[in-house]
């Protein structure tokens, strides 16, 4: 049987963002990107966290970027989680 990457996203507070927001991921230890991008499809910011514990709460700033929605993509190998969050 094939071991395949298991991880979830369990939150992503605030939403609305002003200058940053949280993720509780659970999973593996493995290397986790995350992506936003604004709502014509352009990356806005790219974020890698390395070896996360099980169970970890991280942040990702968002200074910078215009209001507006957004489309949050977490990815780990080849599974992938997409949220829409606002930024104000």
């Amino acid at each position: 049987m094939k071991n395949e990457t298991q991880f979830e996203i369990k939150e992503i507070i605030p939403d609305p963002a002003a200058e940053c927001f949280s993720f509780t991921y659970s999973g593996n230890d493995k290397e986790l990107s995350v992506f936003l991008y604004n709502i014509y499809g352009q990356l806005m910011k790219k974020e890698e966290f390395n070896e996360l514990p099980p169970f970890a709460r991280r942040n990702v700033n968002i200074n910078g970027l215009s209001e507006g929605d957004y489309f949050v993509k977490f990815l780990q190998e080849r599974k992938q989680y997409t949220y829409k969050i606002h930024i104000c």
